[in-house]
């Protein structure tokens, strides 16, 4: 009984993430649904979970957009990134805690990665809040823009088949 609760509150909130996700941040410029279908592709053996579209504006200097994910212990998560739809390359980064806080650990970056790749993926060892930060270098020129999709998968371990 108790794993049945457990599942239905993975779902609920899963919910709610998608829904708040996708009211928050579908603009006209980030509505792509193919960069989105080939994120959910990169999940492989993982559920789709939730997701989200950044707009990513370029300005005259380096910004930085966080978004935090909340995720349940016990449970086994792919997160993954298309920056199919970017002018220019954005640098991802995960960490534990939120660039508010002292004493943070970098997670993941895709700082090592070929510019031009355009699919990041990454399964985080311990599942519990962590907090994207997408690192957007400066416009040349005018004031550009891009979308970035994030999409969360998750694996059931309490379940076994």
């Amino acid at each position: 009984m108790k794993k049945a609760l457990q599942f239905i509150a993975v779902l609920a909130l899963f919910t709610a993430i998608t829904a708040a996700g996708e009211r928050s941040s579908s603009t006209a410029t980030c509505v792509n649904k193919d960069a989105k279908l080939k994120a959910i592709d990169s999940l492989k053996t993982f559920f789709y979970a939730s997701s989200k579209i950044t707009s990513i504006d370029y300005t005259y200097r380096t910004s930085v957009k966080e978004v935090e994910v909340p995720l349940f212990k016990g449970e086994k998560y792919r997160m993954v990134f298309n920056r199919q739809d970017l002018p220019k390359n954005v640098e991802v980064e995960i960490y534990d805690k939120s660039w508010k806080e002292n004493g943070r650990t970098l997670l993941y970056s895709s700082k090592d990665q070929d510019p031009s790749t355009t699919i990041l993926s990454f399964e985080p060892k311990r599942a519990k809040n962590l907090f994207i930060n997408y690192k957007v270098p400066p416009a040349e020129g005018s004031k550009e823009t891009g979308c970035i999709v994030f999409v969360l998968g998750y694996q059931l371990t309490f379940i076994k088949n």
